[in-house]
């Protein structure tokens, strides 16, 4: 996926390629949603870092926020509108508090 600014296509938000296995090489499509692969190993994300090398250098990581989304191309987070920080994640109204409670939900206080 790309990003756009104002109407002008920019560079990818992530430079995900695809998933695979570690165990059987077996690959999997980033665009569909992957934990285990049929062998029952851990996925592992592979990226295009030459397309990457050639698009972003290490001025443009240090001249963005200190914070993990200066990383962005080498996450799997393919669109920007699922970026968000830890902060507004939990001042989002969007995110029900009973699911922030440390209590399991069978336990009583």
């Amino acid at each position: 996926m790309f990003t756009e600014f104002k109407g002008v296509c920019m560079m990818p938000f992530s430079y995900v390629s695809h998933l695979y296995c570690p165990k059987c090489k077996k690959e999997y499509s980033s665009k569909e949603k992957h934990q285990l692969c049929e062998c029952g190993s851990p996925l592992l994300v592979a990226y295009d870092l030459e397309r990457l090398k050639d698009n972003l250098s290490p001025e443009d990581v240090k001249s963005r926020e200190p914070n993990l989304w200066r990383y962005h191309e080498l996450l799997p987070v393919e669109d920007p509108k699922n970026s968000f920080t830890p902060e507004q994640a939990f001042l989002s109204n969007r995110f029900n508090s009973s699911k922030l409670s440390l209590v399991p939900p069978n336990r009583k206080e």
